[in-house]
């Protein structure tokens, strides 16, 4: 008799399950793309460069003013 409201109950726990997941996921690449910006402002930083930028398909830039004009080069040509 109870059938649905059990069928419905299970469904809610793994709708629950999922969304803390997918939650717990989330969190940890915000963690990691976080390390990877403090990485690359320290190899910039190295290098001379005082500022740095990661893009969203990760990606990394080193940054220095130039003649009030901002220089961006690919940290991967300044490793060369």
């Amino acid at each position: 008799m109870n059938t649905l409201t059990d069928f419905l109950e299970d469904y809610l726990m793994i709708g629950i399950a999922a969304v803390g997941v997918l939650v717990s996921v989330g969190i940890l690449y915000i963690f990691v793309l976080a390390a990877y910006e403090i990485r690359t402002v320290a190899q910039c930083l190295a290098l001379g460069y005082p500022k740095a930028s990661v893009t969203y398909n990760m990606t990394r830039y080193c940054i220095k003013r130039v003649d009030q004009t901002d220089t961006v080069t690919p940290l991967s040509e300044l490793r060369k």
